[in-house]
């Protein structure tokens, strides 16, 4: 497969994105396509033409764009942080995206490896065809695992787990 991928980046600007797109280019050149904000109904169609995602955060609280692109079967590359695992499941593949070179290796492998792409896009739809009462029935035992008691909720109840 070599490296014959392009990285397309789709949102608005953070800071630093001048020196992370300086970087970008200066390590893919014309590989490297920054499209910045584009609308919401033209997101399905970026998804689309994708062949994985990659969320080059260190930590990300909870990413809308990890679910959208898990629901459309896409793999999503991503830092080990404990949420975003849980999160991606088995549609994600956790690599430090602090030691150098450690992505792109899974990006290689994802390229180059036949039917990778395919079966971890089938494992997330899998998990995406899970119905909604028995994730929620699985979270409620998680939570009473954790803290010993069945919790009780309403439409109001807002759950803040905190883990020091």
């Amino acid at each position: 497969a070599g490296d014959a991928w392009h990285l397309v980046s789709v949102g608005g600007d953070e800071d630093g994105a001048d020196d992370v797109r300086a970087a970008a280019r200066s390590a893919l050149g014309a590989r490297v396509h920054f499209l910045g904000a584009i609308p919401r109904d033209r997101l399905a169609a970026v998804y689309g033409a994708a062949d994985c995602y990659i969320l080059g955060a260190l930590a990300e609280p909870f990413s809308i764009a990890i679910l959208e692109a898990l629901a459309t079967g896409m793999p999503v590359v991503h830092h080990p942080d404990p949420i975003t695992c849980w999160v991606s499941s088995e549609g994600g593949i956790p690599v430090s995206m602090e030691e150098p070179g450690a992505a792109a290796a899974v990006l290689r492998r994802l390229a180059s490896e036949p039917g990778l792409r395919e079966r971890l896009g089938a494992a997330i739809r899998a998990c995406c065809d899970q119905p909604v009462a028995d994730i929620v029935k699985s979270l409620y035992a998680a939570v009473e695992a954790f803290v010993g008691e069945t919790p009780q909720f309403d439409d109001q109840t807002v759950l803040i787990l905190r883990v020091s």
